[in-house]
């Protein structure tokens, strides 16, 4: 008997399984469907048996074997409803099959094809497997998969080194293994997932003077259900420091685009400073003593304003957040650019309104 598997691409049944004292000759053998018994059987997806194979019009010939007479019986092997090859035997010596060789046929290829079938998908399904731990073993990112209740059932090699020195996250809840300052938020996060609503978030966290980022997916099947949960951990303290030198090499090159009118307003504060006291010392008229302590005091107050917006603004930042106050920010601002603004024939008009305070990187 011979097993032909169907090659989906190309449309042929090809051997995959011969018992015959010709087993070399018939594995070379490819068959289109359609082309002799065997591929007319595939074609029609209906069992046959032709006990003088040998005169049949559409038989074919196998070179290498001997031309004697022969019976050949045929059943597809459908799964699914999908034809995923033929199963054929051969009689020799004037032997012959019938209707109830057929049935038998019929159901023995039945169950085969759901055999082959099953053990098509477990191989598929071992390479995945494969392919997944290799994706897993090599990628940089800590990978922690859980159940719907956070236990984690599987890591990485990169979760164990972020573990490193600390007991492993497997077989426990997830937010157990991470330090006691982190436990809150990932609680929170976690049970923010569980909801029908949730479904991914991403997060910055610090962790042994690490920066992380951190996503968390819900995993939920076709009714919606959640029935995982996977988390990504990057360490990305390079990136951010990276990051603090560019921002800050972009604020060095703004302060120095600023300083030209910065000092320009500076020389006429401390010459309106200067010249006002200068004035006092030689005229002790009481209304004009007044205004110069009030010119002295305005100027004084815009210079310490000044300087502190532009030691705020070119000061570095540690990559900390705070709640920062949106209209103060842009007074900050403003002060420094507002006097070349006025030179430009721009004027600035400040209309607020309340606004929240906003997290941020001052």
């Amino acid at each position: 008997g011979v097993v032909f598997l169907l090659d989906a691409p190309s449309g042929q049944l090809k051997p995959v399984f011969a018992f015959s004292p010709f087993e070399a000759e018939i594995m070379n053998l490819e068959i289109q469907v359609g082309e002799g018994v065997t591929g007319q059987v595939a074609g029609r997806r209906v069992g046959e048996y032709v006990n003088r194979v040998d005169l049949d019009p559409r038989s074919k010939y196998i070179p290498g074997t001997p031309s004697v007479p022969e019976a050949l019986l045929a059943a597809p092997l459908i799964c699914a409803d999908r034809l995923i090859g033929v199963m054929t035997l051969y009689k020799l010596d004037g032997r012959t099959f019938n209707d109830v060789d057929l049935a038998t046929i019929n159901i023995f290829a039945t169950q085969a094809a759901i055999a082959i079938e099953n053990a098509r998908l477990f191989e598929r399904m071992e390479e995945e497997r494969a392919r997944m731990a290799i994706m897993l073993e090599q990628m940089e990112e800590a990978v922690f998969l859980c159940g719907p209740d956070g236990v984690v059932g599987l890591t990485n090699p990169a979760a164990e080194r972020l573990f490193a020195g600390r007991e492993g996250a497997g077989g426990r809840p997830m937010v157990d293994a991470f330090p006691q300052d982190l436990r809150e938020d990932l609680t929170r996060i976690l049970a923010g997932l569980g909801t029908p609503e949730g479904r991914h978030q991403t997060r910055e966290f610090r962790m042994d003077d690490r920066i992380h980022l951190a996503s968390f997916t819900a995993i939920r099947d076709g009714q919606g259900h959640l029935i995982g949960l996977m988390s990504l951990w990057k360490d990305i303290t390079d990136f951010k420091t990276i990051e603090s030198q560019l921002m800050m090499s972009s604020k060095m090159s703004a302060v120095g685009q600023l300083a030209s009118g910065v000092a320009h307003e500076f020389n006429n504060l401390i010459a309106a400073i200067y010249g006002y006291a200068q004035f006092m010392k030689d005229n002790r008229d009481e209304k004009l003593f007044e205004k110069g302590i009030r010119i002295i005091l305005s100027s004084s107050e815009r210079a310490r304003d000044l300087t502190r917006s532009l030691l705020t603004f070119s000061r570095a930042t540690e990559g900390r957040t705070e709640a920062l106050d949106p209209n103060e920010l842009m007074d900050d601002v403003l002060i420094l650019v507002e006097q070349q603004l006025i030179k430009e024939g721009i004027r600035v008009e400040r209309h607020y309104g309340r606004l929240p305070h906003a997290i941020a990187e001052r």
